[in-house]
């Protein structure tokens, strides 16, 4: 009974080893790395709102036909 037991341990801890060396390798006890992913999630979500309000913008703005373009 045993036997079945311990050689189910060992492969659970075989198969995951590298996760759990995946894991270690993220400990931050200050944070920091989350703070910075949380700023860097921020920025990018401005760029793409400014990007969309930009955009509807000038879609709804109606252009008239008969101005020319100065060039």
């Amino acid at each position: 009974m045993l036997r079945p037991l311990r050689t189910l341990t060992a492969k659970l801890i075989d198969k995951s080893r590298t996760f759990l060396e995946a894991l270690a390798g993220l400990d931050d006890p200050r944070g920091d790395y989350l703070l910075s992913l949380e700023a860097r999630i921020r920025h990018i979500e401005a760029q793409h709102r400014d990007a969309v309000a930009s955009s509807a913008a000038q879609s709804a703005t109606p252009r008239d036909p008969r101005r020319r373009i100065k060039t």
